[in-house]
């Protein structure tokens, strides 16, 4: 298994569901560490994944690879998360696409203004990965 970064689709595919196939999970994260974990492990699940490192790439990857589900940085170097996914929501290509909050902010009012600025779950870092799994088989249906 090899991850490529900058828009590269990595991953193996033996036993995901036949969406995981034809569309990728996009993570977007400035920490190469919490890339590369995230990545990994949705890989040893089966699905294909695009990695980016700011919120321009998440723009740009989303556009170009209509992912069937995107985990994004709230905190990223360029733009925070809440502004990439009011981008996000107003192309149609990623309009109704399940974006997934990956952050440290874990306290209950920020996870209200998460979730109310648009995005649709939410997982606190450190997450473990059986949380990871339920919300990656959730939506990748």
């Amino acid at each position: 298994m090899t991850l490529r970064r900058s828009g590269k689709v990595s991953g193996r595919q033996k036993d995901a569901p036949s969406i995981a196939k034809r569309s990728p999970i996009l993570i977007v994260d400035d920490d190469e560490d919490n890339l590369l974990l995230l990545s990994y492990a949705l890989e040893d699940m089966g699905y294909s994944t695009i990695q980016g490192s700011c919120g321009s790439d998440a723009i740009d990857l989303a556009a170009e690879h209509s992912p069937a589900l995107i985990f994004l940085d709230v905190l990223l170097p360029d733009m925070n998360g809440m502004t990439v996914v009011r981008h996000l929501r107003r192309y149609s290509a990623t309009r109704y696409t399940p974006i997934v909050a990956v952050t440290a902010l874990a306290r209950d009012v920020e996870r209200k203004k998460i979730i109310a600025s648009g995005f649709t779950a939410y997982i606190a870092k450190p997450y473990m990965l059986d949380e990871l799994y339920r919300i990656a088989k959730r939506y990748m249906r």
